[in-house]
């Protein structure tokens, strides 16, 4: 079985990943390879939400700073508006939270 993980720190030299949909039994043991994943992550940007951050430079700047995660969530509000209406306010809100240096 081949998944993307994220490799976590628990504290001290303990760190844990979540198994997507795998059947384990607790008890057995497991060998695991773990294989690090230099690629950029990158955001597919809307055109909508592209055009607003051009115009608005502050707000871009700021995204340009943001993690991918904070990145994708800005995306995700956008993205997941089923009127015109609401993604448009969610383009203006995304905005206006970025220009103000807030991520979310």
């Amino acid at each position: 079985m081949r998944f993307s993980s994220v490799l976590e720190s628990s504290g001290g030299s303990k760190a844990g990943f979540v198994v997507p949909d795998a059947v384990v039994t607790v008890g057995d043991t497991y060998d695991v390879e773990v294989e690090l994943d230099t690629a950029p992550r990158e955001v597919e940007m809307p055109d909508d939400l592209g055009a607003a951050l051009d115009a608005a430079p502050a707000a871009k700047e700021f995204w340009q700073t943001l993690s991918h995660s904070r990145q994708q969530w800005h995306v995700l509000q956008v993205t997941g508006a089923k009127k015109p209406e609401t993604r448009a306010k969610r383009v203006a809100a995304s905005v206006a939270m970025l220009a103000e240096g807030r991520a979310r």
